[in-house]
């Protein structure tokens, strides 16, 4: 596996892309969240399932969760 490419690269890549999407979507569209589970999917054929890359997948998945929760919290404390 090519640590460097994989961290340095396709990590780098994805976390941008992922900012490019949420300014077409927001982090509630179901377009957002599609495109979430398909580009994290590739990344870990792309590497054959490595487990690394599955925990990095992970992390970057359950970053994305947290912030929609936090998010979701705020607009639900803010209409009360």
């Amino acid at each position: 596996m090519d640590y460097q490419t994989f961290f340095k690269v396709d990590v780098v890549n994805w976390i941008e892309e992922s900012n490019r999407q949420l300014e077409k979507h927001t982090l509630f569209a179901r377009e957002y969240w599609n495109w979430v589970m398909n580009s994290t999917r590739q990344l870990c054929d792309k590497y054959d399932n490595h487990p690394l890359v599955m925990q990095q997948v992970k992390l970057l998945y359950e970053y994305q969760e947290e912030m929609y929760r936090e998010y979701r919290q705020r607009m639900t404390v803010g209409e009360e």
